[in-house]
């Protein structure tokens, strides 16, 4: 422009010189304040061009500061599933450096475990081209070891890239496990307990608790058939005579021995599916659901 500027402003006076516009002093004058302002605009565009670009490099350098020294994990993948650009953040916690991850598929770090299924998800986005909200998975650490991650990510409209961030929480994963496995341990001594106080303690036979909370169970369950679809029911007392004679005569020791050995008793002659009571003392009582009532001792 420095150079064209003059050239047109030379032809420009010449040709008005020629025409009679004006004489050759006012030609002069009046190429050379029109190629002052051109300059100046000029020098003004330039200016202008040199801001925007100071902006954009700034902005590019904001951009990629924030990029670096995030908290969180940022990934940037292209579209055939390999990264392109991951954070320090991710550096710092995995391992690797960045050239060694950088153009890997993300596939190669995903819990074999976890693999189908992020698959999956990542195919469902791709697809549907909705974002990834709270994805968890986990990725292998450079010493081989795994740490829990929640993604959420979005695929840019033209596909080009996806954009991802994640959050590592091992230590919330497993403080959740840890208290999942006391909540069933939790469960299973209560239940222990709770069979166990159904219990009677000398012959394992069910106790008479118990067998009142299974009669009543039984009566709702029954109320809530239709007549036709009730099926018989038949309750069997057992009670050994002379029995308080033998504890006298022999002793206690003797006495719960043969408690023991008629709760055997009873057991093999009933199916899994009756119930067996302990009522108290030596008594006992057998409860049978079904069409053959026949108990043979």
């Amino acid at each position: 422009m420095s150079i064209g500027v003059p050239v047109i402003m030379a032809w420009a006076r010449l040709e008005g010189q020629s025409l009679g516009l004006y004489d050759t002093s006012y030609g002069t004058s009046l190429m050379l304040v029109g190629t002052v302002a051109v300059i100046a605009i000029a020098i003004l565009q330039a200016a202008r061009w040199a801001r925007a670009l100071e902006s954009r490099d700034a902005a590019e350098f904001e951009r990629d500061r924030f990029f670096d020294l995030s908290l969180d994990l940022l990934v940037v993948m292209g579209i055939d599933g390999r990264f392109r650009r991951v954070n320090q953040a991710w550096v710092d916690l995995f391992g690797y450096l960045a050239a060694e991850v950088e153009g890997r598929p993300w596939t190669d770090f995903v819990h074999p475990e976890d693999l189908e299924r992020s698959v999956k998800e990542a195919g469902r986005s791709k697809v549907g081209r909705e974002p990834v909200q709270r994805f968890v998975n986990r990725y292998r650490r450079r010493d081989g070891t795994y740490r829990w991650l929640e993604w959420s990510s979005q695929t840019a409209p033209d596909q080009s890239a996806t954009f991802a961030v994640a959050r590592d929480i091992t230590k919330r994963r497993r403080q959740e496990d840890r208290r999942a496995r006391e909540r069933r341990s939790l469960l299973s001594d209560n239940e222990s307990l709770t069979e166990q106080a159904g219990r009677d303690p000398l012959t394992g036979l069910h106790n008479r608790r118990y067998f009142d909370s299974a009669v009543e169970r039984l009566e709702r369950a029954w109320a809530s058939l239709p007549p036709e679809d009730r099926p018989p029911v038949a309750l069997v007392v057992f009670d050994l005579e002379h029995f308080g004679d033998l504890n006298k005569r022999y002793g206690h020791q003797l006495g719960d021995t043969v408690l023991q050995a008629f709760a055997r008793i009873l057991e093999a002659r009933f199916r899994d599916g009756d119930l067996i009571v302990r009522d108290g003392g030596e008594e006992f009582v057998a409860k049978r659901a079904g069409r053959n009532q026949v108990v043979g001792l």
